[in-house]
């Protein structure tokens, strides 16, 4: 089983650093781990002259980094507490927000980087999607006020080794959460042909398709040797002309509490098809944790 032994956390300093925190804290009781990175980002350091004025003795007493440090212990302290074997450290950056994740989480060879995600009309859409396409590690965006636990979960399937891994990840998980159930979901298109050329109507042509996704799924358990008497396997016909959307659908319906999508490697290629679904699905969910693997 895979497990995240290097983990960093995106703190803002809001309230939705509790949720991260929590969930961070719930995923290290599954399946542990040695180091926790707790990065904040700051735009710019530099005071306002009118602030620096008001208030100059106090900031003279302690640095606007060193407060924040401070204040990210406070809250790591009271949501976590105190865990053995875990090391944690502190880190106030100053810049781009996704640049310098996406950075930092190359120099300290980072396993899992967890961030919160507010609703898209709070202005962290664009910062999640930059996130998920540049980062090398697997990414967990945690919607705020979501609750820590798992008895659902969603992987979404295209039959690559990328979905496999996913899948095979989030069997592990589901063994450590109390065997939650397991749902795989392969989102199939019609082709835009003449039924007519083959014979046959629009419905017996989407029962052959369906049948040649059933058969493709049989094949890809048994070739990345994946347990299929854990998994349900979902098929559906995307009549929404949007994978992003059945997906958020079918989650949303059917009470997923947490999703897991594989994602595909850095060529330009691959970032756009990739990008395509789990953007959209960045921006159609606002409610589930959704894990991003690498």
């Amino acid at each position: 089983m895979e497990t995240f032994k290097k983990i960093m956390v995106a703190m803002d300093l809001t309230k939705t650093d509790e949720t991260v925190l929590q969930y961070t804290g719930f995923l290290l009781d599954k399946f542990g781990g040695a180091k926790l990175y707790c990065v904040h980002t700051e735009p710019d350091f530099e005071i306002p002259s009118e602030i620096r004025e008001k208030y100059g003795n106090e900031f003279a007493m302690q640095s606007l980094d060193e407060k924040m440090k401070q204040r990210m212990t406070e809250t790591v302290t009271q949501i976590l507490g105190q865990r053995t074997g875990l090391d944690i450290e502190f880190e106030v950056l100053e810049g781009a927000a996704f640049e310098k994740l996406v950075h930092w989480t190359k120099v300290k060879n980072v396993d899992l980087l967890v961030v919160g995600k507010k609703k898209v009309s709070e202005g962290s859409g664009i910062v999640a999607k930059k996130v998920a396409r540049q980062t090398e590690s697997s990414v967990l965006f945690v919607p705020h006020g979501a609750a820590p636990k798992i008895t659902k979960i969603l992987v979404p399937i295209d039959f690559s080794k990328h979905s496999a891994k996913a899948l095979q990840h989030a069997i592990d998980l589901a063994e450590n959460s109390d065997n939650a159930k397991v749902v795989a979901i392969n989102i199939f298109d019609i082709p835009t042909v003449n039924y007519y050329y083959i014979g046959q109507n629009y419905g017996q042509f989407t029962a052959l398709i369906l049948e040649n996704a059933q058969s493709a799924y049989e094949i890809f358990v048994e070739k990345y040797q994946i347990d299929k008497s854990k998994v349900e396997a979902i098929f559906e016909e995307n009549i929404y002309l949007s994978p992003a959307k059945h997906i958020n659908e079918y989650a949303r319906k059917n009470d997923v509490d947490f999703l897991v999508m594989g994602a595909k490697g850095h060529s330009a290629m691959e970032v756009f098809f990739y990008g395509s679904v789990t953007e959209s699905l960045l921006t159609y969910n606002e409610d589930m944790p959704l894990l991003v693997m690498r």
